[in-house]
């Protein structure tokens, strides 16, 4: 599991994933989660990995309703966008930890 979080933190560094890696992504996570409650079955038996898989399904819809609440905000506040291209990410980074060391307390510009 830690190589797949690995991967996936450095295969998305520094740009915006397409749709396409995201749903792959997604895929991915899931089977694992599918070979886990499949595998977790066969070890300690389906009591245990029908428990699994309800609180999967459960987490899942609450994450999915999370990232529409979390857009509703964002929108609703009208938070601007990342700017574009690694420079940009890169200059909007530099900012951040420049901001840290002159305001060490404060997380953002007043």
């Amino acid at each position: 599991m830690a190589v797949v979080i690995v991967a996936d933190l450095v295969a998305g560094r520094g740009r915006r994933p397409s749709p396409l890696q995201a749903g792959v992504w997604v895929g991915v996570y899931l089977t694992l989660a599918i070979g886990f409650g499949i595998g977790l079955g066969l070890v300690a038996g389906m009591d245990l990995a029908v428990q699994f898989f309800a609180g999967y399904l459960t987490e899942y819809s609450l994450s999915v309703d999370n990232l529409f609440v979390f857009g509703v905000v964002m929108t609703s506040f009208a938070v601007p966008g990342l700017p574009a291209g690694p420079r940009a990410a890169h200059r909007h980074r530099r900012r951040a930890r420049l901001a840290r060391v002159v305001h060490p307390g404060r997380s953002r510009r007043h």
